[in-house]
């Protein structure tokens, strides 16, 4: 167990554990949110906003990996 495990245990958080650093899920979330339009970007945010295509990509890759019934739409800035 890593150290900084033992030090949160022994000052009292219990329920902390390793985290999962998976990011497959995470792109797959905000995908999904993005596409519902649960979620907006500001123009301002440019670099995410360039980077949002080839993110919706991947999450589609990993869709159609898993299920070719599933659609992730591959969002574009306005």
């Amino acid at each position: 167990m890593p150290a900084i495990l033992v030090i949160a245990s022994l000052e009292g958080h219990p329920g902390i554990t390793r985290a999962d650093n998976d990011v497959r899920v995470g792109i797959q979330s905000v995908s999904s949110v993005l596409g519902a339009g649960l979620l907006r970007v500001h123009r301002s945010c440019t670099g995410l906003l360039d980077e949002i295509p080839s993110l919706s990509l991947l999450a589609q890759a990993q869709v159609n990996a898993v299920s070719t019934d599933t659609k992730v739409p591959i969002l574009h800035p306005d």
